[in-house]
């Protein structure tokens, strides 16, 4: 089931830690923006490296590489084809996105159903 849209997990627990007031004005909130953003760009520096050592896997008959184009999408996510601020305002967007995203609380709730997985 492809519900779940964010492109990582920031639940609405996680926000009233990184940004009380609800805004994405905190200091805190812009801290994590930031640190994010920095990551990112690093891991883009590495890139080839992140992927070479995925590759081992492959073969490894976990699920998650089972169908689609693993390696293809994993290199899709690290936007070669950015310049480096475009990357960065992509990573900024991506954690505006994430933030109180209704999917992540819906998908929690399926899982919690279906499952009885608690978020």
């Amino acid at each position: 089931m492809r519900f779940e849209s964010a492109h990582f997990k920031l639940s609405h627990e996680m926000t009233q830690l990184l940004d009380p007031s609800g805004v994405m004005k905190s200091e805190t909130w812009d801290n994590f923006v930031s640190l994010c953003i920095k990551g990112y760009l690093a891991s883009r520096r590495y890139m080839n490296g992140i992927i070479n050592t995925v590759l081992l896997m492959l073969d490894s008959g976990l699920p998650c590489f089972s169908r689609g184009d693993p390696i293809g999408n994993l290199r899709k996510r690290f936007h070669p084809e950015m310049s480096e601020r475009e990357a960065a305002n992509f990573m900024k967007s991506v954690c505006v996105d994430a933030y109180n995203k209704w999917t992540t609380a819906g998908y929690d709730l399926i899982q919690y159903l279906q499952q009885g997985i608690e978020k």
